[in-house]
């Protein structure tokens, strides 16, 4: 959805529904490459972006305080918000097992369970058992797991990130100007966590322990242009 600038407001909204296989994923059985299909990495459910721009109806020429003072407008007029904001599903796992046991380390593990059992609450709440791990098993020597190469059941965490700026341009003279700009970024503070460990034999498994952005960072910007 795409809206043209009017009274002051532009927007364009994007909302994707996806899904991806692919045949390129690392096969447990070198002589049978059926076991690389699957999910791909990068596969992503969902995925929606906002841009948004919105000159705010405040000081001269604007639909509020029209005849405000040039001190006045200084101040409030001129202003501008924008915002960048992307929410996106998580990816899908590709899951392992300590050690080899047929032909290399790229062995999988057997499914035995239902991975989301058991598992509710905030991501928060499942740092240290983020899915079921009960529900993965060592296969047998000699012998492939009967998983897939990436599965969708549980996936990696999502994406939810705001980024704000509000700026001003105004002139001094008639060929100088100064430009000023606050940007916000991650402005709800949201964690974007990392993948959890999917090793299955690792002390780890099933936790999280990296975060893949930063916090709220707040940058100021003034520009002299002459």
């Amino acid at each position: 959805y795409q809206k043209s600038l009017a009274q002051g407001l532009s927007g364009l909204v994007t909302y994707t529904i996806s899904k991806n296989i692919a045949d390129t994923n690392a096969p447990q059985d070198i002589y049978n490459l059926q076991t690389a299909r699957g999910l791909a990495s990068f596969d992503v459910p969902s995925r929606m972006s906002v841009a948004l721009a919105w000159n705010l109806p405040f000081g001269q020429k604007r639909r509020f305080l029209t005849n405000a003072s040039k001190a006045t407008d200084l101040v409030i007029g001129g202003w501008a918000l924008s915002t960048n904001e992307v929410f996106q599903g998580g990816m899908p796992m590709s899951f392992g097992v300590t050690g080899g046991t047929y032909f290399s380390n790229t062995t999988r593990p057997n499914v035995v369970g239902d991975p989301t059992a058991g598992v509710t609450g905030s991501i928060d709440s499942r740092l240290n058992h983020y899915f079921n791990t009960a529900a993965f098993a060592r296969p047998a020597n000699f012998t492939i797991g009967n998983i897939s190469a990436n599965i969708g059941t549980v996936r990696t965490p999502g994406m939810n990130q705001v980024h704000m700026t509000l700026g001003k341009s105004f002139q001094i003279r008639e060929k100088r100007s100064v430009e000023l700009r606050i940007t916000a970024y991650n402005l709800l503070n949201h964690p974007m966590f990392g993948s959890p460990n999917t090793t299955v034999g690792s002390a780890a498994f099933g936790v999280i322990s990296s975060q893949q952005n930063l916090g709220r960072q707040i940058e100021s910007m003034l520009k002299i242009h002459f």
